[in-house]
């Protein structure tokens, strides 16, 4: 395969992956943020999203679509993105549907970005039940000790756990911290700085998106 998607007429990316080497993903979580990791993900060759999953059938059947008809350019395949309110349903249904047609034998990474507060249960499943290799968003769990049982879950089944960094070590935040310390010649000594703290992701979600979200 060589497609490309195109904004206009300038190819955006191609590719010569076939389903049976490309890198399975599952989105767990179909809120705001998903939309920019799937669109992250098509901007990168060898990747394919093969299911979707939120509490919220309706929600995870639409994103669905949109993956669908997305990596439909990317990738020319026919729908392998299918959609459910359980990480098991879809693995189970992928089993068949997406690893057995395309005799894909590369294991699952799942993306977990459901709200905060059950980051700890779902990465557990993830691990323990699913033995998905993970990348979840910030925090992994509430406490040291949950983190801990994560990373041994994942040295015992062999499998890969990241998570999203935190925004102060960030390229742009690393950097200007370089140029305070390090590089006054720039622009010479700070005189005074301003702080915001925003921990919105670690509360419910129905305060983030009713008050904070508003503003």
């Amino acid at each position: 395969l060589d497609v490309g998607m195109k904004v206009g007429t300038k190819p955006l990316l191609t590719t010569n992956h076939t389903p049976k080497n490309l890198q399975p993903i599952l989105i767990v979580g179909c809120g705001e943020i998903s939309d920019y990791y799937f669109n992250s993900l098509l901007m990168k060759p060898g990747y394919v999203v093969i299911g979707v999953v939120d509490v919220d059938a309706e929600k995870s059947k639409s994103f669905s679509s949109k993956v669908n008809a997305m990596q439909l350019q990317k990738y020319s395949n026919d729908g392998v993105c299918v959609f459910g309110t359980s990480i098991a349903e879809v693995l189970k249904e992928q089993c068949f549907s997406f690893f057995k047609r395309y005799k894909c034998s590369k294991k699952t990474i799942a993306v977990n970005l459901t709200p905060a507060e059950y980051h700890f249960e779902i990465n557990k499943e993830i691990l323990g039940e699913h033995k998905c290799h993970l990348f979840t968003e910030k925090p992994m769990a509430d406490t040291v000790e949950q983190g801990a049982q994560l990373l041994e879950l994942a040295q015992q089944n062999n499998l890969k756990l990241s998570v999203a960094p935190v925004t102060c070590m960030g390229e742009s935040q690393r950097t200007m911290q370089y140029i305070v310390n390090e590089r006054k010649d720039i622009f010479g000594a700070p005189k005074y700085g301003t702080c915001n703290l925003f921990c919105g992701s670690m509360y419910p979600y129905d305060f983030r998106m009713n008050l904070w979200k508003k503003h």
